[in-house]
């Protein structure tokens, strides 16, 4: 979201994939179509973490991607490996403009 002048800008966002609380379904460890017509939407990457092993806290877990043109990365990367999602998601919303 680009508001007004000295307003805020959306350049990114993150969330957790828990585990499916649905009897007889799994979260896939990947980005939804949900996420990918969000990514769309917004023209921003969405990145989606793995919660749904139920990591202890400070293990590391996955982390996946989807860009506004749909392109899904899974694995991107881990939340103990030091990927900057601010930093990656400044450079991808930069290239739209």
């Amino acid at each position: 979201f680009i508001g007004k002048p000295g307003g805020s800008i959306l350049i990114g966002q993150a969330h957790g994939h828990p585990a499916s609380i649905t009897p007889g379904t799994v979260t896939a460890k990947t980005m939804s179509p949900l996420d990918a017509s969000t990514s769309a939407s917004l023209q921003i990457p969405i990145y989606g973490i793995d919660a749904m092993d139920g990591p202890t806290s400070g293990s590391p877990a996955a982390m996946h991607r989807v860009v506004p043109d749909g392109t899904i990365t899974d694995n991107i990367g881990t939340t103990s490996n030091n990927f900057n999602i601010g930093r990656q998601s400044l450079e991808i919303w930069g290239k739209k403009r």
